[in-house]
């Protein structure tokens, strides 16, 4: 039997997903970040305007009968993001942000630089409770 697909709306974080996806490949075209040249810090100014589309509730099997809901919202609706970031820290920018921050470590083999995650300021790791 073939699978049925559901055309459901898209979820907040599917949404999220799309924009930062959509974002990226603007950058990997339109931009000089390239992944083999380095910045000593950044800054940037940014601001996204998101439209929602809402229609009304698809009907619902009720006690055999079919009941249709109610309009939600209205086609058009908008939403701003705005903000803007400066660093000149690397490695500060890094931590804030969940990155891996390189380091140098010595090894049977010599010198090697690794990439390390360290907590964020203010978190402190799990007892194992």
């Amino acid at each position: 039997m073939p699978e049925l697909t559901l055309n459901d709306p898209l979820s907040g974080d599917e949404i999220k997903r799309i924009v930062l996806s959509r974002i990226e490949s603007a950058l990997a075209k339109d931009c000089t970040l390239i992944d083999d040249l380095a910045y000593a810090g950044f800054s940037v100014t940014f601001e996204i305007k998101i439209g929602y589309v809402r229609g009304p509730v698809p009907g619902t099997l009720v006690w055999g009968g079919m009941a249709q809901g109610a309009a939600v919202g209205s086609e058009g609706e908008t939403a701003s993001v705005q903000g803007e970031y400066k660093t000149e820290i690397p490695n500060a920018a890094r931590q804030e942000h969940d990155l891996a921050i390189p380091v140098m470590v010595n090894t049977p083999s010599g010198p090697q630089k690794r990439r390390v995650r360290f907590q964020k300021a203010g978190e402190y790791a799990k007892t194992g409770e």
